[in-house]
């Protein structure tokens, strides 16, 4: 594992732990933005992995086929998808509880 490895591993460490960590507080204090930061930390978990893989296959040597290495334009694609993505969670659910309809309406109610 090389030193620049080294760095991506213990930040994906770290990110799984936030992301469990706040899908839990999120869950006992029934708090949306919590667990939309915990939504945060898991697609960047993602990204990390993907980032990974990227690296990996980037040290495989060049063909006449894929002349840049397998994943040269797909994992950027991938990471823009998986962040267009978590922002229509978030913005999906902001507008719910904007209008009423969040994610605890027991808690509206009173």
């Amino acid at each position: 594992m090389a030193k620049n490895d080294k760095s991506i591993y213990s930040a994906l460490a770290a990110n799984i732990l936030k992301a469990i960590t706040k899908f839990v507080a999120g869950g006992f204090s029934n708090n949306s933005s919590m667990i939309s930061q915990g939504i945060h930390s898991l697609i960047d978990t993602i990204n990390q992995i993907l980032l990974l893989q990227g690296l990996e296959r980037s040290k495989k040597p060049s063909d006449k086929i894929i002349p840049f290495g397998a994943l040269d334009g797909l994992a950027p694609v991938l990471i823009g998808l998986l962040l267009v993505f978590e922002s229509a969670i978030i913005a999906g659910e902001s507008r719910s509880l904007l209008v009423g309809e969040g994610i605890a309406p027991e808690i509206q109610k009173k």
